[in-house]
This record gives structure tokens, C-alpha cells and sequence, in this order.
């Protein structure tokens, strides 16, 4: 039998010859048709011609495909992507089915045996290659067009069999079940092929296992490379530099847990839901977007999404230039990634007002936690107290909590709210050692602990020892570097004071708590002598947060030493709407009153007119 039909989704003249392209090419026949032909010709012609049919009209043009040429018991099809062609040949696959269901429903009171209706069923083997062949109106041409055909011969009723150069375009369990089978020798052909079995994979995603509580104290993000709205091959690779440059952003906070760009990459163009591609990666949250270039101008879109409910977080769009992914710290992925870590860190904070505790996952309210912990007002802090309290509770082996307990109990002599120093610094470090006991290479757990030894005691030494454990164990632990600013600082080496601040936000440029980062940096400026640094750190700190009373202190000095005494006098009032009890006393009980910058400080409030007691 042969199809009339001329192929679908390709014009050209019959005599005229393509140039040689990368093309993939599917070629698939009926499983014993001449049995099949000759057990009942006519009614196997008119399956065929409905099947063949059906392929051209739906399946092909769905995948984005051309039939090269029909026969009376296979077909040819080329596709632009290995994707498609998988894809396309899953459907032939599912479409033969439907027709076996049919017709053996009217066969089955006819038929004398099961074997009868058995024989009478349509089933398709097919192969799949990628490789370069030149076409004209009535075939391909080229030795992977008949590797092609020599591949489908491995198949067995019903699957599909693909090329190495195929496979290596698919993802696993997304594009389908992929079988390794190992070289095959094919008839006429002199080198061993690497071929695969790819399986229909089911509707829905595969279930991953839930991580275990102690886990999930940090939310997961996938940032799927963006999707460009053209068809110019340069433009492609815009999509990957943005996700690789947001990665790179993402994982310097200690907040958040980033998928690999290895796995989110495998989604980007697919027609799979937030709710999906969480399910698969089990991501909390789902970053994509798109871009348009003209000019070598870009306009970006992008959405964060929650996985789950699909609620969009964060909907954004802005301009800027090609050329900006190429510079070491790109605005694009700056911007990207700073909205994106803000929002979360946003919602996950609020939803501690809105929801009880036991509703909560474990980061929310560590999030909420750690947030209400750096508010200015008391009853804030006190309830970030218990919300900390219950999660520790609640993740007994969780150093990170522990950790964060600990710098509560420094941030509560430190900021006047308790004047038992001895009390809060036993509480602290009962807290780090007993994070240390259960991970004894956490580096969050030593940089508070050196915090502790620096704020509440006064032991450099012993602050400057946890503080090299820490970055020994991890180099990049944005604290650690803080707070060997501020014990620089106290040991009147001003400058590395200076470096030091400035590398520990270089290493988490988004981190939610940037304001603290800056209040350290201000503090490094002024002991340092920098005021107009000084002035301008702090300034941008209160921006982030306004309620933050030592950043308030930091800037009334400053202006002080800058010679700015009536801008000083103008910021009193806001230190004093943080604390109105606040006086130059109270002020030197609750630290060192022996450390130079407290010294510096109080002499700065004394000019502007604080209440000496």
C-alpha cells in the first residue's frame, strides 16, 4: 500500500535538494504487517489510512513536525527537536492503543480465540536519530537517515529505541523512562551503536520523598533559565547567563537552600505547571521569566512563585543591557535575585501573624523569628524569643536554631533590655555549645559564639579563636567576617575593621538582614576615622530599617565628628522615639564602657543633649 498523501509542513519543489541541516528523524512500521495484511487486508488498509491520518493531522503538527513519507506499513517524520520526536512517538504509541481498544471490543464476539484478537492488533516499533541529511519533496538522504531505520529494528512492539546523540537531549523521567541498552551492532553498519529505550513516563509527576523536619529549616528556590521571546540562536543562551548569575546570587545566603542550574535547566520551555516543577525538584518556591532583545537592550519579565498553590509572589519587569551579564557583579542578576530573596524572606515572615505556629514549616518560623529579633520595639523581641523557643523545641538537633538563640540573648544586654550581662552571656553560650555538640562544624553556631565572647564578655582572644574555626570550616561565612569587623575594630586595627565589613557583604549581597550588615560596616567607617562614610553606611542601613537604635547612634556620631552638629541634633528625636528612656548612663552599663567607640559615641550624645542619667 501507498500513501498518496504529500508530506505535511514542508514546501519545496520536487526536483529541489535541501542543503545537508541537523535533523531528527523518526521511523517507525507496523510489527509483522504482512501477518497483519494478510489475516485481513481490508479491514488493516482502512485502520492504516486512519491512523496515518490521524498522525499527519494532530500528533505531527502538535510536535512541531514534517512527514517526510508514508508507506504501507511505516512512516518517516522529521522534527526539529529530539524532544518533539519523543514526544510525537509516545502519542503514535498511545494512538495505536486507542485503536487496538476499539477494534478489539468489535471483534471480540467474533473471534474464536484470544490469540485471534491478539493478532489483529496494531502495534509500532520506532527509532529516533539526530544527524545531518539533505531533503527534497519525497525523502531524506544521508547514511543517519538509514541509521535511523536500522535503529527502529531494535524496538519491540510498542517502544521506542533512540540514538546516543538523541538521549543526550532528553531528561530522564521528564522526556520519559530512559533504558541504557548498550551498543548494538546493526545490520550494514560497521560500528557499534549506544541506543536507549525510552518509556511513556506517567501524567503526573513522581512523588519525591518529603525531607526530614530537621531539614527544613531553609526554603528551596528553583530558578529556571529564561525564556527568550525569539528565535535567534545567539539569544538562546541569554536565558542560561541570567539563571547562572541569580544562582551564583542566591546561594550566598545562608536563608535559602538553590536547586542545581543542572536540574532546573531541564524545564525551561516545557509546558509544566509551578506546581510540577516543584513537585519534581521539591522546591518551596519557582523563579522563571522571559526576556525580549532589541537593540542590545533587554526587557526582562520574571515571577516567583510559590509551588504549591501556584500564588504569584513577585511579579516584575524591567530594562537593561545585554552587555550587563558580562560585568562580575551583574545589576540584572542583582536585581533578579535581591527582589526575588526580599520577597521571600517577606512572606515567610509575615505568615507567623497571620497563621498559628504548628500550621507553620519550619523556615517560616525561623524566618519570622529571625525578623521580629532585629524590630526595635520590645514586645517584637520578646516574641521572637518564644517563636525561636518553640522551634527549637520543635527541631531539637537543629544547630541553626540554637545559633540564632544565642544572639538573641547578646541582643538583649546589648540593646538594654536585660542589665544582666552574666545572665544573657551564660544563656548564650549554653545555646552555641549545645548547637556545637550537634554539629561541631557548624559556622554559623562558632561566629555567634565569637559574638558572645566580643559584645558580652570582653575576650578577644577567645572571639578571635571561634572566629578562625569558623572561616577555616567554611571560608564563606558571610558572620564571621562581620563580627571579625567588630573585634577588629575594638582591637583599634580601624582599617582591616573597614576590609573586613565590606567583604562580609560582598559575599551575601542580598542577605535580609543587609541593614545589620551596613550598621557594622558604619560602625567600621567611624572608628576608622571615615565620617562621610560613616554618615552615608548608616543612612542606607536606616533605609532598609529604620528602627535599628545602634545604627541611629552610629550616624549621631559621625555627624558629630564630621562637624555636623545641627544635623546630629535633628537625628537625636529618632533615637530617642526608639528609646525614650535612653540616657548617656544607661547607655555605657549596657556595654563596654572601657571600648573606644562606645566611649566616642557617648561623648557624642552628651554634645547633642542627651540626659546625662
Amino acid at each position: 500500500m501507498t500513501d498518496n498523501m504529500e508530506p505535511t509542513g514542508f514546501n519545496m519543489d520536487a526536483d529541489t535538494l535541501a542543503p545537508s541541516e541537523l535533523r531528527v528523524v523518526l521511523v517507525c512500521d507496523v510489527v509483522e504487517s504482512v501477518r497483519w495484511m494478510e489475516q485481513d487486508e481490508d479491514n488493516a488498509v482502512t485502520r492504516w489510512q486512519a491512523f496515518t491520518q490521524h498522525v499527519r493531522s494532530t500528533i505531527v503538527p502538535a510536535h512541531g513536525g514534517s512527514v517526510v513519507k508514508s508507506t504501507g506499513d511505516g512512516m518517516m517524520i522529521e522534527f526539529p527537536t529530539a524532544r518533539g520526536a519523543v514526544q510525537a512517538a509516545a502519542a503514535m504509541h498511545g494512538q495505536a492503543a486507542v485503536d487496538n481498544a476499539k477494534h478489539a471490543a468489535l471483534e471480540e464476539n467474533g473471534a474464536s480465540n484470544i490469540n485471534e484478537v491478539q493478532a489483529h492488533q496494531l502495534q509500532l516499533r520506532t527509532g529516533i536519530h539526530e544527524t545531518q541529511a539533505r531533503r527534497d519533496a519525497h525523502d531524506l538522504y544521508g547514511h543517519g537517515v538509514n541509521l535511523a531505520a536500522r535503529i527502529s529494528t531494535l524496538a519491540g512492539p510498542g517502544e521506542t529505541i533512540v540514538s546516543a546523540p538523541v538521549r543526550d537531549r532528553l531528561t530522564d523521567s521528564l522526556d520519559g523512562d530512559i533504558e541504557d541498552m548498550g551498543e548494538c551492532y546493526l545490520k550494514h553498519v560497521s560500528e557499534p551503536q549506544r541506543v536507549y529505550r525510552v518509556g511513556m513516563t506517567s501524567a503526573e509527576p513522581i512523588l519525591r520523598p518529603q525531607r526530614e523536619y530537621a531539614e527544613l529549616l531553609q526554603p528551596t528556590i528553583a530558578v529556571i533559565p529564561f525564556e527568550a521571546r525569539s528565535n535567534l540562536p545567539e539569544h538562546f543562551a541569554i536565558g542560561e547567563l541570567i539563571a547562572d548569575g541569580v544562582i551564583a546570587q542566591l546561594s550566598q545566603s545562608g536563608s535559602l537552600k538553590v536547586i542545581s542550574r543542572l536540574s532546573s535547566t531541564a524545564f525551561r520551555e516545557r509546558d509544566f505547571s509551578a506546581c510540577q516543577v516543584s513537585t519534581y525538584l521539591n522546591a518551596t518556591y519557582i523563579l522563571s521569566g522571559a526576556y525580549v532583545v532589541i537593540d542590545q537592550r533587554m526587557l526582562i519579565n520574571f515571577e516567583l512563585t510559590l509551588g504549591k498553590t501556584q500564588e504569584v509572589v513577585l511579579a516584575h519587569r524591567f530594562t537593561s543591557v545585554v552587555a550587563d551579564l558580562f560585568e562580575p557583579k551583574s545589576e540584572i542578576c542583582l536585581t533578579v535575585a535581591g527582589l526575588s530573596h526580599t520577597a521571600i524572606f517577606e512572606r515567610e515572615s509575615k505568615r507567623i501573624e497571620l497563621q498559628p505556629l504548628p500550621s507553620l514549616q519550619g523556615y517560616s518560623v525561623l524566618l519570622g523569628g529571625i525578623n521580629a529579633m532585629h524590630q526595635s520595639s520590645q514586645r517584637q523581641f520578646q516574641t521572637s524569643k518564644q517563636i525561636l523557643d518553640y522551634l527549637n523545641d520543635r527541631y531539637p538537633r537543629s544547630a541553626q536554631t540554637k545559633a540564632w538563640l544565642a544572639k538573641w540573648h547578646v541582643f538583649s544586654s546589648v540593646r538594654g533590655f536585660s542589665l544582666d550581662r552574666k545572665l544573657e552571656a551564660g544563656a548564650a553560650l549554653e545555646h552555641t555549645r549545645r548547637a556545637l555538640d550537634i554539629d561541631s562544624r557548624c559556622s554559623l553556631a562558632l561566629s555567634m559564639e565569637a559574638f558572645v565572647y566580643t559584645h558580652l564578655i570582653g575576650d578577644m582572644e577567645a572571639a578571635e579563636s571561634r572566629l578562625q574555626q569558623a572561616l577555616q570550616i567554611n571560608p564563606n561565612e558571610s558572620m564571621a567576617w562581620l563580627f571579625k569587623s567588630v573585634v577588629s575594630s575594638m582591637q583599634e586595627a580601624t582599617e582591616r575593621a573597614v576590609s573586613e565589613s565590606e567583604y562580609a557583604s560582598m559575599l551575601s549581597p542580598i542577605d535580609p538582614l543587609a541593614y545589620f550588615y551596613d550598621s557594622i560596616a558604619a560602625s567600621a567607617a567611624l572608628s576608622a576615622g571615615y565620617f562621610q562614610k560613616a554618615i552615608t553606611t548608616s543612612e542606607r542601613s536606616l533605609r532598609k530599617n529604620g528602627q535599628h537604635s545602634p545604627t541611629v547612634r552610629v550616624l549621631i556620631t559621625a555627624q558629630v565628628e564630621s562637624g555636623d552638629i545641627e544635623a546630629a541634633r535633628k537625628t537625636l528625636p529618632k533615637l530617642l522615639a526608639l528609646q525614650p528612656d535612653l540616657t548617656v548612663t544607661s547607655y555605657l552599663k549596657a556595654g563596654g564602657s572601657q571600648n573606644k567607640t562606645r566611649i566616642q559615641c557617648a561623648r557624642a550624645l552628651r554634645i547633642v543633649g542627651l540626659a546625662e542619667s
